[in-house]
């Protein structure tokens, strides 16, 4: 799950939060007033090619820089090219009994690992809108329902209505819509689907036949319907992912098989096992990209007492994978060159990118959390063999423990309460090991207004990147942005048209910076690398996934420590006529 920092016991599926300690002021940059679009840069060749404010890990002997360059294209990320699902969610009779849900509250309405062809996105435009802020006199503003829910989530602007679509109760964590029934489906941890028919919920699979025994963090539909589902199974001090692909039968139910598992994987038995979650199936439905998380916070030796002298992170752990969707029986083995040469490491460097997903013209990108000092939270571009820095760099900081002269008393970004620092992970490392010969790829530089707070790394003060003229790389320490969704019809009106959607899961630690997420921002893309961030809703509790069906929001809030532990709110947006 996303959001480590203590927010979610690692047994049941938690994720982490982001790290780091070396700002400077050379760490922010001023937003570009005109930037070129389009790259030079092959998708597979991110570890070949240097650009502005990447690095080249060759040495430990410098302290620690920062540099806040640009990587990948966000000009591939045009969003006006797919059509999308339907408008609403078709209401399919039930074969299963089992029923939940329904709001008390009033409410009008995803073998062989043959590599993938190396070949440049697009150069086209990022998407853009002339339309006034608030939906605009030509847009469709929903009605009949309150922008604020009294102890609930509550809308920046009126043309946003909220209403609850149901308490659940079991702590559901994915939401997707199946792209030929147009049905949403939801899962909870013990892997059990739900198809939401109205205002319920409706068991359509049980957990017994879709996780194998595991805890299910991931899920996803591919093009053609299959459902795809990530599992962890723990067996004392290792755990093992499971894939499982569900495919149509005709007869309404699934054909359920393991598309891979994992070697046993060591934990590290800390609140930063966070295991593999999220899925999404290739536009093509040839393959799956499957994120395994860290077992570190940000590299720190987690030895288990002994049990695992020397371990950090694993080549299973801390990178994105593909695996064919053809695949039957699949072994993904605990060795970097058999990884690479079976074509199955797509992608390095991520503490926890708990939700890739694809853009409407086939980019693959995913938020990454960032560790529990007051380090930047991320969003990628995910490109074939690029490495996105982790354990060496955060965000688009050096790791200050690569500095033979780190003293974390005098860190001003490690603040108390949170796990990682309160443990003492947080050293002076002589034997932190030196990165890869590699070019890092830095996260997309985020220009606000919304989600670009930061600590002061000399005097520890907060300040805000967008108030002082600056770019964050890319949000807010401890975040966790998760549930990307993208407007892929061009359904949305104004400002909105063709956003990407994305919340913030927060942290369970209070942090003491203004700005602690647990929210739906929209996104739209500048140039090569920059994005802006708008806060669209407000005072959610765990907000970790969301689906857009047609201009309505679907957003799953997860709070693990409450009688009701989940609840989906549906988030009506200005539309096109």
């Amino acid at each position: 799950m996303p959001g480590a920092e203590t927010d979610i016991p690692a047994e049941t599926g938690a994720a982490d939060i982001g790290s780091e300690s070396t700002y400077d002021g050379a760490a922010l940059e001023e937003p570009a007033a005109d930037v070129a679009s389009g790259s030079d840069m092959d998708a597979g060749e991110a570890g070949e090619t240097s650009a502005p404010g990447e690095e080249t890990g060759t040495s430990d002997d410098a302290a620690p820089e920062s540099s806040w360059a640009d990587e990948g294209d966000a000009s591939d990320l045009a969003l006006d090219g797919a059509p999308d699902a339907a408008d609403d969610a078709s209401l399919v009779e039930a074969e299963t009994p089992v029923v939940e849900g329904g709001s008390e509250e009033s409410s009008p309405s995803p073998g062989d690992a043959a590599p993938l062809a190396k070949e440049a996105a697009p150069d086209v435009a990022a998407p853009s809108s002339d339309a006034e802020p608030d939906g605009g006199a030509s847009c469709l503003v929903p009605a009949g329902a309150p922008t604020c829910v009294p102890h609930g989530p509550c809308a920046t602007r009126a043309d946003i209505a909220i209403r609850k679509v149901l308490d659940a109760s079991s702590p559901v964590v994915r939401i997707a819509v199946d792209p030929t029934s147009h049905d949403i489906h939801y899962m909870d941890l013990a892997g059990d689907i739900f198809r939401l028919q109205g205002d319920q919920g409706v068991l359509a699979h049980s957990g017994v036949d879709v996780a194998g025994g595991g805890v299910a963090e991931g899920m996803a539909f591919g093009p053609d319907g299959t459902l795809y589902v990530v599992a962890n199974v723990t067996n004392g001090v290792t755990f093992q992912a499971i894939i499982r692909a569900g495919v149509p039968d005709g007869a309404g139910g699934r054909t359920w098989s393991t598309l891979a598992t994992t070697d046993p994987i060591p934990e590290s038995n800390t609140a930063f096992d966070h295991h593999y979650n999220g899925i999404a199936a290739s536009p093509d439905g040839q393959y799956v990209f499957v994120n395994a998380g860290s077992r570190t916070d940000h590299g720190e030796l987690q030895e288990v007492e002994g049990m695992f002298p020397g371990m950090r992170e694993v080549p299973l752990t801390s990178a994105i994978f593909r695996i064919p969707a053809a695949a039957s029986g699949t072994v993904l083995v605990n060795d970097e060159s058999a990884l690479v040469s079976g074509g199955y490491l797509f992608a390095d460097g991520f503490r926890n990118a708990f939700d890739p997903e694809f853009s409407p013209s086939g980019v693959l990108m995913a938020g990454d959390n960032g560790p529990d000092a007051d380090y930047p939270e991320e969003l990628n571009i995910i490109r074939q063999g690029a490495h996105y820095g982790f354990p060496w760099r955060l965000s688009d900081i050096d790791n200050p423990q690569r500095s033979p002269t780190y003293d974390p008393a005098s860190d001003r970004l490690l603040t108390p309460g949170f796990f990682g620092v309160d443990q003492g992970f947080y050293v002076n490392d002589p034997t932190f090991p030196a990165p890869p010969a590699v070019t890092f790829v830095d996260p997309l530089r985020n220009v606000g207004p919304d989600g670009v707070v930061f600590r002061d790394p000399t005097t520890g003060l907060e300040r805000n990147a967008a108030s002082e003229g600056h770019t964050l790389g890319t949000f807010t320490p401890h975040r966790v942005p998760v549930g990307l969704a993208f407007d892929r019809g061009g359904v949305l009106c104004g400002d909105l048209a063709g956003s990407l959607f994305v919340l913030s899961f927060g942290a369970d630690t209070p942090t003491t910076l203004s700005d602690a997420g647990r929210d739906l921002m929209a996104i739209h893309f500048i140039g090569d690398n920059e994005i802006t961030s708008s806060r669209l809703v407000s005072g959610f509790v765990g907000p970790v996934d969301e689906v857009l069906v047609g201009d309505k929001l679907y957003v799953v809030d997860l709070d693990l420590y409450a009688d009701v532990p989940s609840s989906i709110w549906e988030i009506a947006l200005p539309r096109v006529p």
